[in-house]
């Protein structure tokens, strides 16, 4: 249930604390190119958060494990 305004991707990337907060990745993409998203919003100062990668495609290592 939703308690509040449902934001599509400009708006959240126009967002007050997402801008400041650096939260805006771009993720490469095989065959999208570019893909705009957000980053996690927890922040540590000894265990940095693992960036997203193509690997992470459904089905990108299909045949690999199926072979």
């Amino acid at each position: 249930m939703s308690c509040g305004p449902i934001a599509d991707l400009a708006q959240v990337f126009e967002d007050v604390q997402v801008q400041p907060r650096g939260m805006k990745i771009d993720l490469p993409h095989p065959t999208a190119g570019t893909v705009p998203l957000l980053a996690s919003p927890i922040r540590t100062s000894e265990t940095p958060v693992p960036g997203l990668g193509t690997e992470q495609i459904a089905g990108r290592r299909q045949t690999a494990i199926i072979c």
